[in-house]
């Protein structure tokens, strides 16, 4: 029987090269031939010296962002198409349209469900109506900075990468965060643990992985060690969140516990940054997806194929380039 192939096409890569190797080595897993391409603004991108072809994109806020990605995934057949940085899963989103036109599909939720997800308010609103427990969260001209619970957090509406997040101690430093720190909103401070869950929705709305990992170091706003965990009651959270996602794709809910009781603060439309250890667990999600863009069958995910205990701890590498290597352009 032939073997079929199938084309992803990563955007925004940056330093992302052990999710680019982790699907390259769930081809022979999913019983398929995969061809990875990607594209990055930077030229000097790690990641892009994984790819089978890369491209040097155009900034993703610039409207020539999604024509360019949709002429990508016409001439290089591509079936699916993965963001991985928030910054352009509103652009990538509103180019749906013409990149499926091409024959890709978007890793993405449809744009009510993606804009509620880059809305911190509007986030704790889709956790409320899953049913799920949130910190005390106060808005600028609905707090009383001397009646809150010190310490606070302080941190944007919309933003990643854990810029612009402060804790608070006092109300004279609170009232001049909530002047500095740009659509500001206040929370409780949570004791924690954090813990962060890696969720894989296939374009056909099934559930194809899940696996939490409790952040042990975060550096730069991502995972720098981590450790897989078992939280049921987290797990069934997200389990509701993926359907009321529907099809979409690849997604990462937070949460920090008090009192052993996990309260939602964020989600992420893409691939996490601690995705690997997700993998190297056993969550099987990214085989699934290669799966069902290739059009097979696959089995239910079971919660049991994810090995808990198992300990992430990175190291920074280095890849060496010069003008005559192929594909490299510096300027």
């Amino acid at each position: 029987m032939k073997i079929k192939s199938v084309t992803v096409l990563f955007t925004s890569v940056g330093r992302r090269v052990e999710l680019l190797r982790a699907f390259r080595a769930a081809a022979d897993a999913a019983g398929v031939r995969v061809r990875i391409l990607a594209c990055d603004v930077d030229p000097l991108a790690p990641a892009l010296r994984e790819a089978d072809r890369a491209f040097l994109a155009p900034r993703c806020l610039t409207p020539e962002y999604g024509p360019f990605l949709a002429e990508i995934c016409r001439e290089e057949g591509v079936d699916g198409v993965f963001p991985l940085i928030d910054t352009e899963l509103e652009a990538l989103a509103a180019a749906r349209g013409v990149i499926e036109s091409a024959g890709a599909r978007v890793g993405l939720p449809e744009m009510e469900i993606l804009r509620r997800t880059l809305d911190k308010k509007e986030t704790l609103g889709l956790f409320r109506e899953a049913g799920l427990r949130v910190p005390s969260t106060w808005f600028p001209g609905g707090v009383d900075v001397e009646a809150l619970p010190y310490p606070v957090i302080v941190k944007p509406r919309r933003g990643s990468a854990s810029q612009g997040v402060f804790r608070v101690e006092t109300a004279e430093d609170c009232r001049f965060f909530l002047g500095y720190v740009k659509e500001a909103m206040v929370q409780e401070c949570l004791p924690g643990p954090e813990i962060t869950t890696d969720v894989f929705v296939g374009p056909s709305g099934r559930l194809l992985g899940l696996c939490s990992r409790e952040r042990i170091e975060v550096r730069w706003g991502e995972a720098a060690k981590a450790v897989t965990v078992d939280v049921p009651e987290i797990s069934a959270a997200c389990e509701t969140l993926a359907k009321m996602f529907g099809p979409s794709g690849p997604f990462t809910v937070q949460c920090l516990l008090k009192e052993g009781r996990p309260h939602f603060t964020e989600i992420n439309a893409r691939m996490g940054g601690g995705l690997p250890l997700a993998f190297a667990g056993g969550m099987n999600g990214h085989v699934r997806l290669l799966r069902e863009l290739a059009g097979l069958e696959n089995p239910d995910f079971d919660l049991h194929e994810v090995r808990t205990g198992v300990h992430m701890s990175r190291f920074d590498d280095a890849v060496f380039l010069t003008e005559a290597d192929e594909g490299v352009r510096f300027t």
